[in-house]
């Protein structure tokens, strides 16, 4: 299925030549995080680093707090790398006198208040033996957070991205093979007469997450595919 973008932007050229005179500087990075690993999420999903398309992101490389996608960024990254470890990304915050809230939030990871970040991403592709096992993705944004979502890494957070593909996958019913090293765990099977309850109320709660913390999820969408997997 073709995958559409809920929303279209772009980025500034004006600020090009002012870009290219501040990359000329050798900046002086505020903190530097872990941004993604291959670990398995509490969401049992593993996301392949190289998979990871940097592309867009290094073309306008925002940091936000918790993935408000409509309120000012509070810093940008200045280095993104994808090491062994995982993604690497260094961040610089706005001074104060361009956002606030960057400084505030600069201040409490330095006190270790805020201890955790997280990309913001579109799944591209999945395995295919193992649908838990994202292998391609756009990387859209960096958040820091207040609640980190993966428990193996401390500056660690892995947001998940929408993607109507999850639903086919659920109803479809894959089997989860293991693999690899750090393998998802298989979901137990629900009776055959609650099946298609069991799904539902899967998709919901994950419908609830991307609700809270995705804007670009389309309303629209979502209800075709409660009416079309409704008992």
């Amino acid at each position: 299925m073709a995958k559409k973008l809920l929303y279209k932007s772009v980025v500034i050229k004006g600020f090009e030549e002012l870009e290219k005179k501040q990359n000329a500087q050798v900046e002086q990075a505020d903190v530097s995080v872990l941004a993604s690993t291959e670990d398995t999420d509490r969401d049992q999903e593993v996301i392949k680093q190289d998979g990871i398309d940097l592309k867009h992101f290094k073309k306008n490389p925002v940091i936000l707090f918790a993935h408000k996608y409509s309120e000012t960024p509070i810093g940008r990254a200045i280095n993104t790398k994808i090491t062994d470890a995982g993604l690497q990304i260094d961040i610089k915050f706005a001074s104060k006198k361009a956002n606030p809230l960057g400084q505030q939030v600069k201040e409490l990871m330095k006190e270790g208040i805020l201890k955790a970040v997280s990309i913001g991403f579109i799944p591209k592709e999945r395995d295919e033996n193992n649908p838990a096992i994202i292998t391609k993705s756009e990387m859209l944004e960096l958040s820091i957070v207040p609640v980190p979502a993966n428990p193996h890494a401390l500056a660690l957070a892995v947001k998940k991205g929408f993607s109507t593909e999850l639903f086919k996958e659920i109803v479809k019913k894959k089997k989860i093979k293991k693999s690899g090293h750090d393998k998802p765990k298989k979901p137990k099977k629900p009776k055959k007469k609650d099946r298609v309850v069991t799904i539902l109320v899967d998709v919901t709660l994950k419908v609830v997450v991307d609700f809270t913390t995705r804007p670009q999820t389309n309303p629209n969408t979502l209800r075709a595919w409660f009416s079309l997997y409704s008992p």
